[in-house]
């Protein structure tokens, strides 16, 4: 009789540990289970809920890239800018090696575009600063900056003419909120530059343009 009632209790023990699978706790989905329980292999079990598919037979949400503000975190430098860019993304055009920058200078667009005309016989074609959000060009040696150098629209250009003859072909800033031109070099700005607007010409002197002595001379933002 004590074997008989070992077994027994023995049997019962063994019992409490199986994991019964009842209909009770049959499902199709999580949505058949409690809040706690997610549907696995048809029966409701204990543990967090994986996140919803799409419904059957439509495809999945498209992935949505992310895109940094302008300027971009992964900002390259666009290789016309033979100087490299400064911390605050203006491209440099380095022409202060003798005879370089011969062909056309173009500034990428919608940065700020600084060239350097330094070199003996640099600079001596057109210089397109049209594109730019700013414009900085120093034709410092003799005979620089010899085709016409176009400014952006709306945007603020220095020209500093301080070779002797440069800036022949005058500078073209008509449409910019605010332009100087500087015409210090002898002989320099043989062609008068086109300044923005103003009444009297209050922007123009001599054949370059300065941003004082009238308030539409420097309407830059």
């Amino acid at each position: 009789m004590k074997i008989a009632l070992t077994t027994l209790l023995a049997l019962a023990a063994a019992g409490c540990g199986i994991n019964k699978r009842t209909s009770d706790f049959t499902c199709t989905d999580d949505s058949d289970c409690e809040s706690d329980r997610r549907c696995e292999e048809g029966y409701c079990t204990v543990g967090a809920r994986d996140l919803p598919d799409a419904a059957r037979g439509t495809p999945d949400a498209p992935v949505v890239p992310v895109i940094d503000a302008s300027p971009p975190d992964a900002f390259i430098c666009p290789t016309s800018c033979t100087g490299g860019c400064l911390e605050d993304f203006t491209c440099v055009i380095d022409c202060s090696a003798d005879g370089s920058c011969i062909d056309p200078v173009v500034c990428p667009a919608n940065l700020p575009c600084q060239v350097t005309c330094t070199g003996a016989g640099s600079c001596t074609n057109t210089i397109d600063c049209s594109m730019a959000s700013d414009c900085d060009i120093n034709c410092g040696v003799d005979g620089t900056c010899g085709g016409l150098v176009s400014c952006a629209a709306g945007a603020e250009c220095d020209v500093a003419c301080a070779g002797a003859n440069s800036c022949a072909a005058g500078v073209s800033c008509a449409d910019a909120c605010s332009c100087s031109v500087l015409c210090t070099g002898g002989g320099s700005c043989a062609t008068a530059s086109t300044c923005p607007p103003a009444p009297a010409n209050k922007c123009r002197t001599g054949n370059g343009c300065n941003t004082t002595g009238h308030n539409q001379c420097d309407e830059c933002p």
